[in-house]
């Protein structure tokens, strides 16, 4: 019954903008001493419930049904129904009430310009004030509706970041619709947002380690949401790059210092925010930077934000395998492979960038590529692709052997540098890619192209999985000395590769898998006899090489 939604919610929304006297005139028990009125848990339940309702109908209809249902839900309450939601949630209600109030303004957000408008509503509103325009102190008003306050002294007590969670999915939504006009917070490369950037990167997901959630998994799907945004507005900062004036503009905000402001929420001070400025005057938050290049710059100097992404990946193929048992092993697995993603984009774009950034400061040396900082620390660089023997995902070790196919370009002998433990971990988890391909039955269809667009997400990326590894072969066979195809392939790095006798059947290795192939299903079968790349053939190929190569 959609009057009990619409009731409660506008039946709140008066209650709080009622005077002391209107209170007590109407019989309720309120003090005005005692603070401003509350809403009881069983009410706060209620509507949630409702809202969760509403979200899912919004999210699920017909863009022209659901206007017209919003249409039909506004003109029974005689007002618009999104300022109704943010009227309430501006006012004292549980926490958990707010995240729903937000999901549902999100689920109404589903063009530009409604996005935007939603948008201008938050600012309105002082949902995160800019610090830029606002002083060191805030009222009670205010304060029971700020995300940094909320976050910062009421949500700790807790333990619970529900408010903030809710918060953070709509600010990524609206960017994520608002992109597509071009408009409101996506406009100039996501400039109007960022201060809602830097708090998601300097204190949600700065604040990683240090906060204390009782819930796991609301931890991980927060780290996981800000993972998504910081991939967002990376691409997003590379489309704007495409503007030859807004490259222009882009550039010169590029930093040469940071500086840091320390915000105060009533009697209590907030950890710093880390602000990069423009230059290194004392007053750089007058220029606002780009949320994509201050991330790409984190990066590109060990900043804060990729230290956490790689203690994020430190947690390792073992005790990942373990914990998605646990109740937050989904929301932790999806975790990680948003931080393997994180890496690799960057390694699409760091060498770019990294240019680009020394011409403009010419004794910036601190500005290093992506490969150049995992080699420094052999332990992170194992980290990222042990991950190729993950088996409970396809998708991480597809991205992790992106990346080793990215290093393994860049980095002269990267197998040497390897610790011996994690060169066994990868020649484990080459090889059981291979054969968990091999071993998958392939679909039925006469053309190839209808038969992968067919294919379920899991098994396409188990069958890119090996078509990367034999990628990782055929590129790598051919470089001089020792390399990473002679890893894989079972040779002994200790001495000259011709020297070794190969004894493939002896131990798992992508020579054993190739030769049981070729032994099951010879090239001159047909190729969809083992799905539809031309594994028989690729592999035959790959041995021809291995003979007729002097090194082997």
């Amino acid at each position: 019954n959609w009057d009990r939604l619409l009731g409660a919610l506008i039946g709140y929304v008066q209650r709080f903008m009622s005077s002391p006297e209107d209170l007590i005139d109407a019989g309720e028990e309120y003090d005005p001493y005692e603070g401003e009125p509350e809403m009881n848990e069983a009410d706060a339940e209620g509507l949630q419930a409702y809202l969760a309702v509403f979200k899912a109908v919004m999210e699920n209809a017909e863009k022209s049904d659901a206007l017209h249902w919003l249409m039909w839900l506004e003109h029974r309450i005689g007002a618009a129904l999104m300022d109704a939601l943010l009227q309430l949630y501006v006012n004292p209600v549980p926490l958990t009430l707010k995240a729903a109030l937000l999901d549902a303004i999100s689920a109404l957000c589903w063009d530009p310009n409604v996005a935007s408008d939603v948008w201008q509503l938050l600012d309105q509103a002082n949902v995160l004030p800019n610090p830029m325009q606002t002083g060191m102190l805030q009222s009670m008003s205010t304060q029971r509706s700020d995300v940094s306050y909320i976050y910062s002294l009421v949500e700790p007590q807790e333990q619970a970041y529900t408010s903030t969670a809710g918060w953070l999915r709509l600010t990524c939504r609206l960017l994520v619709v608002s992109k597509e006009g071009n408009c409101g917070p996506s406009s100039d490369g996501a400039t109007p947002a960022w201060y809602h950037c830097r708090f998601i990167r300097e204190r949600i997901f700065g604040e990683l380690v240090s906060r204390v959630h009782k819930d796991q998994t609301e931890r991980w799907m927060m780290t996981r949401d800000c993972i998504d945004h910081f991939l967002f507005v990376l691409h997003l900062y590379q489309e704007t790059l495409s503007s030859d004036v807004a490259r222009d503009e882009i550039e010169m905000l590029i930093p040469s210092t940071s500086d840091t402001l320390a915000l105060e929420y009533g009697g209590g001070q907030s950890n710093a925010l880390a602000l990069r400025g423009a230059s290194g005057s004392h007053h750089a938050l007058d220029k606002p930077g780009v949320p994509g290049l201050e991330l790409l710059i984190d990066f590109l100097t060990s900043g804060k934000t990729f230290n956490i992404v790689m203690n994020i990946l430190s947690i390792g193929t073992e005790a990942l395998s373990f914990e998605r048992h646990t109740q937050h092993g989904a929301a932790l697995e999806d975790c990680v492979l948003g931080a393997l993603q994180m890496i690799e984009y960057i390694l699409s774009i760091d060498e770019h960038a990294v240019a680009k950034l020394r011409e403009k400061n010419k004794d910036a040396i601190f500005y290093k590529t992506l490969d150049e900082i995992l080699t420094n620390d052999m332990h992170q660089l194992a980290n990222v692709l042990g991950y190729v023997q993950y088996k409970f995902n396809p998708a991480i070790p597809l991205t992790a052997l992106k990346i080793t196919q990215v290093l393994c370009r860049r980095v002269k002998h990267i197998v040497m540098l390897l610790p011996s433990a994690s060169r066994a971990a990868i020649i484990e988890g080459c090889a059981s890619c291979l054969e968990l391909a091999f071993a998958t039955v392939p679909p039925s269809g006469d053309d190839d192209d209808d038969v992968v667009s067919s294919l379920d997400p899991n098994v396409a990326n188990v069958i890119d999985c090996a078509t990367t590894v034999f990628q990782l072969l055929h590129e790598n066979l051919g470089q001089d000395g020792t390399n990473f195809a002679h890893l894989l392939l079972g040779f002994d790095l200790t001495g000259a590769s011709n020297e070794i006798e190969l004894a493939p059947f002896t131990e798992f290795n992508c020579l054993s898998v190739l030769l049981e192939l070729l032994e099951a299903a010879p090239p001159s079968m047909h190729a969809t006899a083992v799905l539809p790349y031309t594994a028989p053939e690729m592999a035959a190929e790959l041995l021809f090489k291995l003979a007729s190569s002097s090194s082997t």
